[in-house]
């Protein structure tokens, strides 16, 4: 995903990215916006998920609410699946066990990072737990299958 919102598959042999296409999430115009965007990418069973939202850098606060899409992996089109109503900016995200879950970065807002369970039906984050103080913002997760 690049900073317009547009899916590329990336060779890891050459480094060179193939467009895909694009999402069709609106993006702020740069040049005008004193704004941020926070946003996660991860991936399951044929789908990827992506988190995104704006902020404002003066305020801190969201002048595009955070939502979760639905991407197709073939043409890169999304699918808004809902907002997820996170009080912070979610900057990662990954499947555990067969569920989606985000995390915050918190500074922001003046919160401790969080760990928050979302819905792929609806959207909606719901929190977990605060991560732990010595970590800083977790940009993604995965599932490992414990060796013996």
């Amino acid at each position: 995903m690049d900073p317009f919102n547009k899916l590329y598959s990336i060779n890891p042999s050459t480094g060179h990215a193939t467009l895909i296409g694009s999402t069709g999430i609106p993006v702020p115009n740069f040049d005008t916006c004193n704004c941020v965007t926070a946003n996660s990418l991860t991936g399951a069973e044929g789908h990827l998920y992506f988190t995104f939202e704006v902020d404002d850098l003066a305020s801190g606060k969201p002048t595009t609410p955070s939502a979760l899409y639905r991407i197709d992996s073939y043409t890169g089109a999304a699918t808004r699946v809902g907002a997820t109503h996170a009080d912070a900016p979610i900057v990662g995200a990954g499947f555990i066990d067969g569920r989606l879950y985000g995390f915050t970065f918190g500074m922001p807002v003046n919160q401790p990072n969080k760990i928050l369970h979302m819905r792929i039906e609806t959207g909606a984050a719901t929190f977990v737990t605060n991560q732990a103080p010595s970590l800083d913002a977790v940009l993604g997760a995965a599932s490992v299958t414990k060796r013996d």
